[in-house]
């Protein structure tokens, strides 16, 4: 499953959509050990997300009534990204 962008800023409220399968009834979205600020579930492909606060590449995973599994990519928090990607 893409994560896109797969970087953000350290102090998060960076937009991120995840694409995959089997996203309805998401009912949370983890950046590493950190809950996503925000989520929404577009449709059962796609979910799109707010970045917590955090440091370095972290997995992104996401909980479902069946289950929580890592997105098959991750995201970089880092200092020198200061913009939203959009």
């Amino acid at each position: 499953m893409p994560v896109s962008p797969n970087q953000g800023s350290t102090g998060g409220d960076d937009a991120v959509t995840l694409t995959g399968s089997h996203f309805t009834g998401t009912n949370g979205v983890c950046y590493g050990s950190r809950q996503a600020t925000s989520f929404m579930v577009l449709s059962d492909s796609t979910t799109a997300t707010i970045t917590p606060s955090g440091q370095g590449p972290v997995p992104v995973s996401v909980t479902t009534p069946g289950g929580t599994g890592v997105v098959g990519g991750s995201v970089t928090l880092d200092t020198n990204i200061i913009t939203r990607p959009w």
